[in-house]
């Protein structure tokens, strides 16, 4: 099957790239960057767009189905502004490179019983059974004192830690959960006399003031050494969601989640009407006797107590959905950048269980309808990687129906 298609003008093409580069300036991006993006978006007139997208937009604008005018094509202006500003907030932060940060270990381990959280203006939660912790290790929480920019040398030159640190502009603390990251990475965490050296970015030239073409940033790498002469590297890349791992940043923000918080629990996967991959069955609406029997929880504020690193899994109440329809679980974190308190950049989950054998709530197409309702357990779950005594956990606007 042939497929016509149709070439914008020269002149949509420049109006298009003066629209972005304005656009662009709003965005405080450096100018040459700017400029390369609006000359990237001019410099080729023939952009080809399917003639049968284009018929359907000229029809629903009351059109023909003719060759549609240049002003019918500026629908793609947020769809290329969308785009660069993806690539905008990618640049900025990351998914962490080599590996993803250590999720097992802790920086500060205390060993006592863990004290029931406090709820106001709902039931007292408990928490599920969890194992012992061992006794105090030791180590600095998340630093929020500001970095002095870097001033760093060549990347083949390697920096002793911890006096290359702030070549990295890393604070103290930092750079130690850095550099046992790094050791985790390469399997020498467990390790005698581990030395670490701190070098440049792997993909750059001898050239200390050199930039790679790259969506993520670039932080600092480490060469993990034993006494035995093994080595290993790791790298530290950051982009989009590295604001909530320490290893991108100084503050590390704690990040809510649940299955509607992330936009995709009412979500259907691209289906054909074939037998191959059939399109999801909508599910019936809620009845009115269901919901007049539904029971939703809500939690103004709850506080949990932190005494220990590892997993917390913590019970905060129960909820009756009509007909097993989830329409709404939200919360907030009342600190979501504490320095008494480091969790991993997982955050903070709220889940759902079932207490009458239904399917998990991770899409409402794969969980489904049910008659009458549907009793559900709630819970909050993260890990905690370092605290100081007294921390707390502060959730609060906790609903679900």
């Amino acid at each position: 099957m042939t497929t016509d298609r149709l070439a914008t003008d020269d002149a949509t093409m420049a109006h298009l790239a003066r629209w972005l580069h304005d656009d662009l300036d709003s965005l405080a991006m450096p100018p040459a960057l700017v400029e390369r993006v609006a000359r990237e978006v001019s410099r080729t007139s023939e952009r080809r767009i399917p003639g049968s997208l284009l018929r359907r937009r000229g029809a629903a604008l009351g059109g023909s189905e003719a060759r549609p005018s240049a002003s019918r094509l500026l629908y793609l202006v947020p769809v290329v502004a969308m785009t660069v500003l993806a690539i905008v907030i990618g640049a900025r932060w990351v998914t962490i490179g080599s590996g993803g940060p250590a999720t097992g270990g802790g920086v500060l381990l205390v060993a006592s019983g863990s004290p029931a959280p406090t709820v106001v203006d709902g039931s007292p939660p408990t928490k599920a059974a969890t194992d012992p912790s061992p006794t105090v290790v030791s180590a600095p929480s998340p630093s929020a004192s500001a970095m002095p920019a870097p001033t760093r040398p060549p990347r083949h030159v390697a920096l002793p830690y911890p006096d290359g640190c702030g070549a990295y502009a890393l604070s103290p603390a930092r750079c130690a959960y850095i550099t046992r990251w790094a050791a985790e990475q390469v399997g020498l965490d467990q390790a005698d006399d581990v030395t670490f050296e701190l070098l440049g970015d792997p993909g750059c030239p001898d050239d200390p003031d050199c930039v790679v073409a790259r969506i993520s940033q670039f932080i600092v790498r480490v060469q993990v050494t034993n006494v035995d002469g093994a080595t290993g590297e790791a790298s530290v890349f950051c982009g989009f969601s590295g604001w909530s791992s320490y290893l991108c940043t100084e503050q590390p923000v704690i990040e809510p989640h649940s299955p509607t918080m992330l936009g995709g629990y009412g979500d259907s996967r691209v289906c054909r009407r074939s037998s191959r991959r059939p399109c999801a069955t909508p599910v019936p609406t809620i009845r009115p006797r269901a919901a007049a029997a539904a029971v939703p929880l809500r939690i103004d504020t709850l506080s949990i107590p932190i005494d220990r690193v590892g997993r917390y899994e913590v019970v905060v109440g129960e909820a009756t959905l009509p007909n097993g329809i989830l329409s709404k679980a939200t919360f907030s974190v009342a600190d979501r950048v504490p320095s008494e308190l480091l969790v991993t950049r997982e955050g903070v989950w709220l889940s759902l269980e079932s207490l009458d054998g239904g399917n998990s709530f991770d899409n409402i197409y794969e969980h489904g309808w049910r008659p009458g309702t549907e009793r559900v357990q709630v819970m909050l779950t993260f890990e905690v990687e370092s605290f100081t005594p007294g921390a707390t956990l502060e959730v609060k606007d906790l609903t679900v129906r």
